[in-house]
């Protein structure tokens, strides 16, 4: 009589943890079916209070049906640890503060002076049509720095300054040609040319195309 108790018990754990096994993986089935294909992946990306309200309300479902946390969680696409985030620290109620954070001002940033003293000599008349890439070399050689080239160009850029200086010239509407229509292959050819590298380092051999304009094939070479 003890052996057949033992072996009795033995059996209903073994089907109670099959059944465990087979509702929870019945629940994973039917939340990987809910979850979203769009969301994005990775560590620190950054989720609507819609879409966590939503993985929350799908993950306690099917934690409910059967699954365990930690594999409800990896199906849904999030950590384990996420969950509990945003259960303690109201994720699921204000969202995600980060882009409402003040960020402190770092201290090596350029103080308002700072600021007045870049755009004044920007703007001297000697430097007004010169790009940054030039100003910081042209105070180098007369032995004055003020801040970097990529400082120059932001606070140039913050004041709408850093469009079109020196040789950059405003871009201008191109126009599709009208001179020359085809409204079937073979009936207009255009060419092109490219370079090809040769073994030598150096040299280039010139690859001249000529191409269909209505079905832009390659016609010959």
């Amino acid at each position: 009589m003890t052996t057949d108790r033992k072996r009795i018990k033995e059996l209903e754990r073994d089907l109670l943890r099959k059944e465990r096994a087979l509702a929870e993986t019945a629940a994973l089935l039917v939340l990987s079916k809910k979850s979203r294909g769009d969301l994005q992946q990775g560590r620190g990306r950054m989720i609507g209070l819609e879409d966590r309200q939503t993985l929350a309300q799908n993950i306690d479902a099917a934690h409910a049906a059967g699954a365990r946390l930690r594999p409800a969680c990896q199906t849904a696409g999030i950590e384990l640890r996420t969950l509990q985030r945003w259960k303690a620290r109201e994720g699921l109620s204000a969202g995600d503060g980060r882009p409402q954070a003040v960020h402190p001002a770092p201290r090596h940033a350029l103080s308002p002076a700072e600021r007045q003293r870049i755009l004044a000599v920007a703007n001297e008349p000697r430097l007004a049509d010169v790009p940054p890439a030039r100003i910081v070399p042209m105070l180098a050689d007369e032995g004055v720095y003020l801040a970097s080239e990529s400082s120059f160009a932001r606070v140039l850029r913050a004041h709408g300054q850093n469009a079109r200086r020196g040789r950059a010239k405003a871009p201008k509407a191109t126009r599709p040609p009208t001179t020359h229509i085809a409204a079937a292959a073979r009936q207009v050819w255009c060419w092109d040319m490219t370079y090809l590298p040769a073994v030598v380092m150096g040299r280039w051999f010139y690859l001249y195309l000529t191409l269909d304009l209505y079905s832009r094939k390659i016609v010959g070479w």
